[in-house]
C-alpha cells in the first residue's frame, strides 16, 4: 500500500494506505528476502531509465533461488546473499516468448544488470541492487495494494465530473507502482481545484438574481459586467455608517486582490471618503499614483483617492450612482445617490492598480472615464436606476 507520506486530504475523500503486514515486520531488520520485489528502474549506459507502468517485471529471493518475471517472460536461477553482499549467477532459466517492444526493452536492462549485481540496500520500504563500484543497477517497490470499492465510491460522489477518470484508474491499481499512484493523485488534486474554481465562479455569476436584495440589485446595475459576475452580498454591521447596499468582487486579474461597491447618499460617501484618506496620511491634492494625494472637488460626484496600508495598493473613488438627483433602493430613498468604490491591490503598487482602475474599456474597469482635468466622473450605470 502506499507510504504514509503519499497521504492526501481529497476534499470529503482521504486515502490513507500503508506497507502490508510482512514489510513492517521486516521494518526493524530489512532483507532483500521473502518479499516480491517491483522492478521501477534499471541502468542503460550509466543512467536509470523508468519502467513503463504497464509492464511489471518481479523478483523474489527464497532459499538461494531468485525467480520473477522479467515483464514478458518468467525464470529463475541461483543467489548467494551474505550479510550485505548479494550476487546473482549469471545463468537464468528463462522462458521464450517473443515480447513487444517496450517488454522487451526491460527484460534486456532486468537480465544485463541481475548478474552484475554486487550489493543491496533497502531504503523507505525500496530495494537498491548495486554494482561493486557502488553504482545503481536496479530499483525496486514493493507491491502496491489498489484502493477499496468504499474509497473509490467517495471519490467518486465527491467528484462526479471525474467519474471517468476514477473508473478507470480503479481498474489499474493493483499492481501500479507508488510513484505512478503519486502522479494520479497529483493530477486528480489540480482537477479538483480546477473543479472548485468553476463551482465558485458559477455560484458568483448565479448570485445575482434572487440572492440580492432590492437595494444590492441598484447597486449592481453600476458594476461592469465582467467584474459583475464575480460579486457577492456584502452585509454586517462593519459596513461604513450610511451604507445602503454593499457587494465584493474579485476581478480576474493579478493586480486586484478585492474590490468593495458601497451604495450611499452623497454625505455618507463624502465622510467615509475623507475619513479613509486622512486615517491612512493621505492630503488634499491630485494626481493619485504618487500614493500621497487625494481629491474631494466640491461637484458631488467627484471623488478619487490612492494610499497604500499594510503593504496593499488602495484606490478609493465615488461617484453619481445616477444621472437622476434621487432614487429608491428598496424600501430606502436616497437623495444625490453615490457609489463609493474601494479597490485593494495584492501589492504596494498604486500607479498600476490606479491606471487598471482608470481603463478606458468600456466595461473593464470601475470607471469609463476620469479625464485629467479634474472634471465630474462619468458614471457607467446600464440606463441608470
Amino acid at each position: 500500500m502506499v507510504k504514509g507520506k503519499l497521504a492526501r486530504a481529497l476534499i470529503a475523500a482521504t486515502i490513507v494506505v500503508s506497507l502490508p503486514a510482512v514489510a513492517a515486520a521486516q521494518a526493524e531488520e530489512p532483507s532483500p528476502e521473502g518479499v516480491e520485489w517491483h522492478l521501477i528502474g534499471y541502468a542503460v549506459d550509466g543512467e536509470i531509465g523508468i519502467v513503463p507502468w504497464y509492464v511489471d517485471a518481479t523478483l523474489v529471493l527464497e532459499d538461494g533461488t531468485a525467480s520473477g518475471t522479467t515483464g514478458c517472460n518468467q525464470y529463475n536461477g541461483t543467489y548467494t546473499f551474505d550479510g550485505e553482499s548479494l550476487t546473482f549467477d549469471p545463468v537464468l532459466t528463462m522462458t521464450r516468448m517473443a515480447c513487444p517492444e517496450a517488454q522487451a526493452a526491460v527484460e534486456d536492462g532486468f537480465v544485463a544488470n541481475l548478474p552484475e549485481t554486487s550489493a543491496w540496500a533497502i531504503e523507505d520500504g525500496a530495494l537498491s541492487l548495486t554494482d561493486e563500484l557502488s553504482e545503481p543497477l536496479l530499483d525496486f517497490e514493493q507491491t502496491v495494494i489498489g484502493l477499496t470499492a468504499t474509497d473509490v465510491a467517495v471519490m467518486a460522489s465527491t467528484f462526479a465530473d471525474q467519474q471517468a477518470q476514477i473508473d478507470r484508474l480503479d481498474e489499474r491499481l493493483t499492481n501500479v507502482r507508488i510513484s505512478v499512484l503519486r502522479d494520479r493523485i497529483k493530477t486528480l488534486e489540480a482537477s479538483v481545484k480546477r473543479l472548485q474554481a468553476q463551482a465558485a465562479s458559477s455560484s458568483s455569476s448565479s448570485s445575482g438574481g434572487s440572492a440580492y436584495n432590492a437595494a444590492e440589485q441598484a447597486l449592481v446595475k453600476g458594476i461592469p459586467a465582467n467584474i459583475r459576475s464575480t460579486c457577492k452580498s456584502l452585509r454586517g454591521s462593519s459596513l461604513p455608517r450610511g451604507t445602503v447596499a454593499a457587494v465584493q468582487c474579485k476581478p480576474n486579474t493579478n493586480l486586484v486582490g478585492e474590490m468593495a461597491y458601497y451604495l450611499m447618499d452623497y454625505t455618507d460617501a463624502r465622510r467615509t471618503f475623507n475619513t479613509v484618506m486622512r486615517s491612512n496620511g493621505v492630503s488634499e491634492g491630485y494626481h493619485c499614483p504618487d500614493g500621497r494625494a487625494s481629491q474631494l472637488l466640491l461637484h458631488p460626484n467627484s471623488g478619487e483617492g490612492c494610499f497604500v496600508n499594510g503593504g496593499l495598493a488602495n484606490v478609493r473613488l465615488m461617484y453619481m450612482a445616477s444621472s437622476c438627483s434621487q432614487m429608491d433602493a428598496g424600501s430606502t430613498h436616497l437623495v444625490s445617490p453615490v457609489i463609493y468604490v474601494a479597490v485593494e491591490g495584492t501589492a504596494g503598487r498604486i500607479k498600476p492598480l490606479w491606471n487598471w482602475t482608470r481603463d478606458r474599456d468600456e466595461g473593464s474597469a470601475v470607471t469609463r472615464d476620469i479625464p485629467a482635468s479634474g472634471q465630474p466622473i462619468t458614471p457607467i450605470c446600464e440606463g441608470g436606476f
